[in-house]
């Protein structure tokens, strides 16, 4: 059998392929620069820091590049080339060939095409993802920094409407704050709200969660009515943070936080405020829910912690869902939670309010589930 002659590859086509993976050749290629929005910013090929060159990184342009120094321009071709080989565009071939595992000739090099156009596709699939994770990150971010304090506003009449009278306590939550007009994405409406950053355990900010609210003509203030969706939404990857809202006696940052501070971790802001009413000595954050408490991540110097769970009717003993196996998917949660917290501190407990009442802010307005 004759040896199968090696298949000569148009420089359109590797132009291709190689666009897409644009970012991964400015990190190897120009290694001094950084990423600044779409472009990879570096002072010339020579890839030291600077601004005077610039390559776009995404979209139709990917891989084109401008040195403003110089005047040269090019596109990620001629950038290999003028990089790596003083701009001998055979050994670029031969270089392209090799990075992107088109080599070796036979009847598997088409697969391997494929296979390597799909692997880069996917690539930047991946970076546009977590660019736009991050854009959205910084959005959220910008609309909390947007709104105001929450003394004095309707977000501080609606804790006030849920028993919670923060201004007793003496100092108020800076991680909650008021804005009065909030796009709500799944009604197509604005309105004010509560808005509270959210934050992993660095401190840095990573999501919002937003609970919009209706301002009645007689001064009340409620959770919003948004034809049956969420009044509460996030914004943001919110996975492993949380909302801090109380600092306890220390009135330390999280971060400073003195080893023998008790930490309360409760699912919603009314929940976690209502805590701060009955226990102000309590360093105090919301989960936002059930199933994200799990994946919180905490500074393992806290050697207390008290989960406050909820009495919801679906977490009574079920003897239908008993005697077929199976549990409440919030009561998995909660015990995941907790198997989680214990892995990384001293003590784990879990408190529940009364029985008759649904979770800590009905007990602490004295709203008894129904039938109690």
């Amino acid at each position: 059998m004759s040896p199968v002659a090696p298949r000569r590859y148009e420089i359109a086509e590797l132009i291709g392929m190689l666009k897409l993976r644009t970012l991964d050749l400015c990190m190897e290629l120009l290694p001094g620069g950084v990423k600044r929005g779409q472009e990879w910013k570096c002072g010339s090929l020579a890839g030291e820091a600077g601004n005077s060159m610039a390559v776009h990184l995404s979209g139709p342009r990917a891989g084109l590049w401008m040195d403003g120094a110089t005047g040269e321009t090019g596109d990620v071709y001629d950038l290999i080339a003028q990089v790596l080989f003083n701009g001998d565009k055979k050994k670029t071939y031969q270089w392209v060939l090799q990075h992107l595992g088109l080599e070796n000739p036979g009847r598997g090099a088409p697969q391997i095409q494929r296979r390597v156009k799909s692997q880069a596709e996917i690539d930047a699939e991946k970076r546009d993802a977590i660019e736009e994770s991050e854009a959205t990150r910084k959005r959220a971010h910008a609309i909390w920094l947007s709104g105001q304090p929450i003394e004095g506003t309707p977000a501080a009449a609606y804790l006030a409407g849920r028993g919670i009278d923060i201004a007793r306590l003496g100092r108020w939550p800076r991680s909650l704050r008021y804005h009065a007009k909030v796009y709500h994405g799944l009604v197509q409406q604005h309105f004010p709200a509560m808005v509270a950053v959210m934050v992993d355990a660095t401190g840095t900010v990573r999501a919002i969660h937003r609970t919009f609210l209706q301002i009645h003509d007689d001064g009340r203030v409620t959770k919003a009515a948004v034809l049956g969706k969420e009044a509460k939404l996030c914004l943001g990857a919110y996975g492993g943070s949380s909302i801090h809202l109380w600092r306890g006696k220390s009135g330390k940052r999280f971060t400073d936080a003195p080893l023998d501070d008790v930490l309360a971790i409760a699912e919603g802001i009314e929940e976690a405020m209502t805590i701060a009413m009955a226990h102000p000595d309590w360093r105090i954050i919301s989960g936002v829910s059930v199933g994200a408490m799990s994946s919180l991540q905490l500074p393992q110097r806290f050697q207390h912690v008290v989960l406050c769970a909820q009495n919801d009717p679906e977490l009574h003993p079920d003897p239908a869902r008993a005697a077929r196996g199976e549990r409440h998917p919030a009561r998995i949660g909660l015990d995941k939670a907790a198997q989680e917290l214990k892995r990384d501190h001293m003590l784990v407990e879990v408190v529940r309010p009364d029985p008759r009442f649904k979770d800590w802010n009905d007990w602490l307005c004295n709203k008894p589930m129904v039938g109690e």
